[in-house]
């Protein structure tokens, strides 16, 4: 399988959401899409959540369709919610958000492709990213990114900062988080 590459510039609108052991990256990025889709803002990804059961899963985004990542130690395939991302970056996604990027993003796999593809189509990325993986993001990306700390205000100050076309009429979306429940 090819891989598309993304192409990094000073221009490109990449941000990573940095945290620590302690942070609450999950949360902060919860609320920031529940804001942007109440005010009418497409947004496409995965944003990580706990199972009941204790388990890690993603939620879809804009569905809320909870996919579990691992199962009996087995990596999860995550081909399908990446279809679906492309899907909505194809039809003109206003951000995509990753909910991690992990060993499989460093080794060139997991979702390299959907971010590349957002970036080619000029939607803006969020990326968490944990600390201990920062200078490989870094590598990455190729240091064209913003990186932003794991605090309440970070998302919506790099957002409004950004020159942002307004939601498109009629595309306001359902609550995300009453969809995640």
């Amino acid at each position: 399988m090819t891989h598309a590459v993304a192409e990094f510039d000073a221009q490109c609108d990449l941000a990573a959401l940095v945290y620590g052991r302690l942070d609450e990256p999950d949360r902060l990025l919860r609320e920031f899409v529940q804001d942007l889709m109440n005010r009418g803002y497409r947004v496409a990804g995965l944003v990580q959540t706990r199972l009941g059961d204790g388990g890690a899963a993603v939620s879809v985004l804009p569905t809320g369709e909870t996919i579990p990542l691992a199962q009996n130690h087995e990596p999860c395939d995550l081909a399908e919610a990446a279809a679906r991302i492309d899907a909505l970056i194809k039809s003109g996604a206003d951000l995509v958000i990753i909910n991690r990027f992990g060993k499989l993003e460093m080794q060139g796999t997991g979702l390299v492709d959907e971010i590349a593809r957002a970036l080619s189509f000029d939607i803006p990325v969020v990326v968490a990213v944990p600390e201990f993986r920062f200078p490989e993001w870094l590598s990455f990306c190729r240091g064209m990114g913003v990186k932003l700390p794991c605090r309440n205000g970070s998302l919506q100050s790099w957002w409004s900062g950004m020159i942002v076309g307004e939601p498109r009429p009629g595309q306001r979306h359902a609550s995300f988080c009453e969809l995640s429940k």
